[in-house]
């Protein structure tokens, strides 16, 4: 049997103390080899305890996994202690915070554009996936990218807008958004140092390329799901 306690969440005895069935978390993982899907570790927590914590040979508890899309919600956790702490507003303009985006020819659409924008997908903004991240021009690509619609008024999913708030947090904050994040969120939480892909001025891609362990997002995800709290603190202001 598993250990009954960590050091921030309790074990169940069993998944059925929780009301979840054994035999359908291991048919999940059957279906899962079946189909060779590369699962990594699955954690499933209910009712305040870990139900069941799984890791696939070779991966361990220690190992980090990449995040994909994951890492647009710290991108906007980060945005969201900024809010907290005065050094914007979700209805902060873009170019109030980068004015060197301006070009010589009026841009309406730029003069608009919000953070509430970015966070939200309607930045109006459509920019293409075949960009060459090798290159230096990251923030002058998105900036130059063609526009579909008025800023705030059309959804359209572009993991781009949360590098143009990743730049953002650089900026107003004069620090990575990993050094941010670590007083904030990271350390209490007590999770691993992350990894977070870079473009080449050093800015974290914001979007996507974060890389934590299972059980640092299962504390991520908990302290969401308790409204901000983590082992009675109020870590992400409600």
């Amino acid at each position: 049997m598993a250990k009954i306690k960590k050091n921030w969440i309790d074990y169940a005895k069993k998944p059925e103390d929780v009301g979840i069935s054994s035999k359908e978390v291991q048919a999940f993982i059957d279906e899962c080899i079946a189909k060779d899907k590369e699962l990594h570790s699955i954690t499933v927590i209910r009712h305040g305890k870990i139900a069941c914590e799984i890791y696939r040979d070779p991966f361990k508890p220690e190992h980090r996994h990449m995040m994909y899309s994951v890492s647009k919600s710290f991108t906007s956790t980060a945005i969201g202690f900024a809010v907290a702490e005065g050094l914007l507003t979700v209805d902060t303009r873009f170019v109030d915070i980068f004015p060197e985006a301006r070009t010589d020819k009026e841009d309406e659409y730029l003069e608009e554009m919000t953070i509430e924008d970015l966070l939200t997908m309607r930045s109006g903004k459509n920019v293409s996936v075949f960009l060459d991240r090798t290159k230096d021009r990251w923030f002058r690509d998105i900036i130059d990218s063609p526009w579909i619609s008025e800023p705030g008024t059309e959804f359209l999913y572009i993991s781009d807008n949360m590098y143009l708030l990743s730049g953002c947090m650089h900026r107003l904050a004069g620090m990575s958004v990993i050094d941010y994040l670590r007083p904030r969120l990271f350390e209490p939480l007590g999770m691993t140092e992350p990894f977070w892909e870079k473009c080449p001025s050093g800015i974290e891609a914001g979007g996507w390329g974060l890389m934590i362990t299972g059980e640092d997002l299962a504390k991520f995800t908990y302290c969401y799901q308790q409204l901000g709290k983590f082992d009675g603190k109020q870590v992400i202001p409600e």
